[in-house]
């Protein structure tokens, strides 16, 4: 037993030498204020970069940041900025991110990047998320952007793309209806 509380204490305390350390577990003074924002210095650099060509250096910039941070990086951005952001980092492009953009940015920068960038986006999301994303392009950019997704990704949004906005689809009902039927099961079952 006190080998065991040994052994406890000895992995609790480890080596902090061993301890890896990961740019955002750490407090960042080069990017973030006091406040927790972006210091201008920091959006300036990224700026450079872009305009300067050199994709490596705003990856390596952005990569560390978490997605809300990446959203507000975009959101900084000059409007013809955030569709090379966007295209310089589509791996860190994730649901996260796009959930924290504002709609208007989302939608702006959606219609900025070429189908392919928002098809690899769209298959991070949930079907409904994606969706959405995708039913705010205009028409012949949702073709493009379908016909860059997989097949299953494309066959579920295609089918949720064919009900209007304020509908439930099938797929929908029939959950509703399996709930149903489940909540039944169980006050049936209580009654008895």
């Amino acid at each position: 037993m006190a080998d065991e509380r040994i052994l406890d204490d000895e992995l609790l305390a480890g080596d902090p030498a061993e301890v890896e350390v990961r740019p955002d577990d750490r407090v960042d003074d080069e990017r973030h204020d006091e406040e927790n924002r972006l210091k201008p210095s920091f959006v300036s650099a990224v700026h450079d970069a872009l305009e300067a060509g050199d994709k490596g250096a705003v990856y390596d910039l952005v990569e560390p940041l978490h997605a809300a941070d990446i959203a507000d990086l975009i959101e900084l951005l000059e409007r013809s900025e955030r569709a090379l952001l966007a295209r310089t980092i589509t791996d860190l492009m994730t649901s996260d991110v796009i959930a924290e953009l504002n709609d208007y940015v989302r939608e702006d920068l959606m219609e900025a990047l070429p189908a392919q960038a928002v098809a690899t986006i769209a298959e991070q999301l949930d079907t409904d998320d994606a969706v959405q994303l995708i039913e705010d392009l205009d028409e012949a950019d949702q073709r493009a952007v379908m016909a860059e997704l997989e097949p299953e990704t494309r066959e579920a949004v295609s089918s949720a793309l064919a009900y209007p906005e304020e509908t439930i689809s099938p797929s929908a009902t029939s959950s509703i209806s399996c709930a149903r039927t489940a909540i039944w099961s169980m006050t049936s079952s209580k009654s008895s």
